[in-house]
């Protein structure tokens, strides 16, 4: 008759086929298994969230895609394996490894292929319409314009086509007057030894006048405007020596070019401009 007191074993509970080294064995393999698998799992993640190369590395993405398989079914008959044999371990990490490297040689390769971009949409040539060269049309010439009497403002008037003084200071296309800093209209300017302010302004809004940047009597291409050269429809300040810029609103076909020669100097008041002027044309 048996000593052995101990109960039986249950039919119904697990006898491990190890010994404590073999069981520690084992929980290393799993950890081994299980990190490669998350590993995997994280570089497949990356993977799928880089759409923009999966366009262009089609030849990658089957590859990729076998080796998660075979990761995925590895893990699961682990998993359902309880507790797994010592050859079973031994062909899971095996498997684990061998689709983990075929994973990761893929998107190594994937992120060495060229990124494709979209080609850029064809914008229509943009049509440059070359103007004509600016020509003379009319030689420098010297031009008195006269000034009227009894005038608040004195003033004088020049038409410009062509350029001419008006039949009276109140008839033309540009008036040419002088003031007074600090007086009205009302009153009488540029008299006796007031400082004059003289300012050449369009009569009617027929014309434009601007300041040349530049000589404009040898160089029409001074009062483009693509130079920075600024038209005003209602008064510009002039000096003389300076050259000034006319047009008739809406022709950008002809200009006057127009040079302050002198003010009249007599006193009380002024009696007259000299001034030169020429007309381009294209």
């Amino acid at each position: 008759m048996s000593d052995d007191l101990s109960p039986p074993a249950s039919l119904d509970s697990p006898v491990s086929r190890f010994g404590p080294a073999e069981q520690h064995a084992e929980g290393r393999a799993r950890s081994i298994v299980t990190a490669a698998g998350v590993a995997a799992m994280v570089t497949a993640a990356g993977f799928a969230f880089d759409a923009g190369r999966l366009v262009s590395i089609a030849t990658e993405v089957p590859v990729a895609i076998v080796s998660l398989v075979i990761l995925a079914v590895t893990i699961g008959a682990l998993v359902r394996s309880d507790p797994p044999g010592r050859g079973l371990l031994a062909v899971a990490l095996a498997v684990t490894v061998l689709a983990t490297g075929m994973f990761t040689v893929a998107f190594y390769r994937s992120q060495l292929a060229p990124t494709v971009l979209a080609a850029p949409a064809q914008q229509s040539p943009q049509v440059v319409v070359a103007l004509p060269p600016w020509q003379r049309q009319v030689a420098a010439a010297q031009l008195t314009i006269p000034f009227g009497d009894g005038d608040k403002l004195p003033q004088g008037s020049l038409a410009l086509d062509p350029p001419h003084p008006g039949p009276d200071p109140y008839q033309g296309d540009l008036s040419i007057e002088c003031l007074t800093d600090g007086k009205g209209d009302n009153v009488q300017n540029c008299t006796g030894q007031e400082a004059r302010t003289w300012i050449a302004a369009p009569m009617g809004q027929r014309a434009l006048v601007g300041t040349a940047k530049g000589n404009a009597l040898d160089d029409p291409y001074a009062c483009d405007e693509s130079r920075g050269v600024n038209y005003e429809a209602e008064y510009l300040e002039i000096n003389t020596g300076k050259t000034y810029c006319v047009r008739k609103r809406g022709d950008v076909s002809r200009l006057v070019a127009l040079r302050i020669v002198a003010f009249s100097t007599t006193r009380p008041l002024p009696t007259n401009v000299i001034i030169e002027t020429t007309v381009w044309s294209r």
